[in-house]
Formats: structure tokens, C-alpha cells, sequence
């Protein structure tokens, strides 16, 4: 189910954010190091809702570029994967109110995923095609289309 799991998860967040990649808006973000852990509730937001859109957005497309060649279908190293999960980190700490339980959710399971070295247990499987993982994941998903440009 690992295998099954890892690219349904992936794939949303990576081809989206990819598809997006070339649709720069132009702006900056100030990501926190991915050394520090991920934030357990949202984010402090100063300015407007515009400028955090856009902030998001532009990290959303670095770390969705940095991540789309990781799991190719070549191998992939562990020092990869822990650099997707800090990407991922990242995401969510940034992750504007409305979607940021939804990357909670994401960024929880792909830590689990990850601890599990391939052979997740039924729970963590279960959770892989359950409803509420694939409703935070098409959250994130319409997030990036309507706010930040970004299509599957």
C-alpha cells in the first residue's frame, strides 16, 4: 500500500505546484529553516491576505519544483525523502488558516509514512484511501488553483 499510498499524496501537492511552476508571480518568501520543527497551529500572519497569498504561493512553487523529481519512479534516497518531508514542513507552516489543517493532516501522514520504511501498518494503509486524507488533499489542491494559479 506504501507505493500506492506515496504517489496518490504526492501527486496532488507535486504535479500541482509543478503545473505552476512557470506562472511566477514575481514574489518572495521567507521559509523557515527546514531544520525547525512544523508548526502545530496556524501561523502568525501579518499584512494583507493578498501578500500572504502570495508569499504562499511562491514558496508552494519552489518547494512543489524541488520535490517533483524525488519520487519518479527512479530511487530514491532517504536524504531525499527527508528533504520532501521538510519541504513539506515548510508548506505547512506557511499554509494560509483555511488550508492549514489540511496540510496538518498531509504533512502528518507523510511523516508516518516515512517512519514506517515502506511497510505501513493497516491503520496508516486505511488512512491512505480514507476520505478525510482525500478531501484535505483536494482542499489543498482547489487552494492552489484558485488562490496561487497553480492546475493538476
Amino acid at each position: 500500500m506504501y507505493r500506492k499510498a506515496r504517489p496518490f499524496a504526492l501527486a496532488v501537492l507535486a504535479l500541482a505546484v509543478a503545473a505552476g511552476c512557470h506562472a511566477g508571480d514575481g514574489a518572495t518568501s521567507t521559509a523557515r529553516p527546514a531544520s525547525a520543527p512544523a508548526a502545530s497551529g496556524s501561523p502568525a500572519r501579518t499584512g494583507t491576505s493578498a501578500d500572504a497569498d502570495t508569499a504562499f504561493c511562491a514558496l508552494a512553487r519552489a518547494k512543489g519544483a524541488a520535490n517533483l523529481n524525488v519520487f519518479d519512479g527512479d530511487s530514491t534516497t532517504p536524504e531525499q525523502e527527508r528533504q520532501v518531508l521538510a519541504n513539506i514542513d515548510d508548506l505547512t507552516t506557511a499554509a494560509p488558516a483555511v488550508i492549514h489543517p489540511d496540510f496538518v493532516r498531509f504533512d502528518a501522514f507523510e511523516h508516518a509514512l516515512l517512519a514506517e520504511n515502506g511497510t505501513p501498518d493497516p491503520a496508516l494503509s486505511q488512512e491512505a484511501g480514507g476520505q478525510e486524507l482525500r478531501d484535505s488533499l483536494q482542499n489543498i489542491s482547489d487552494y492552489l488553483g484558485q488562490h496561487c494559479g497553480i492546475h493538476a
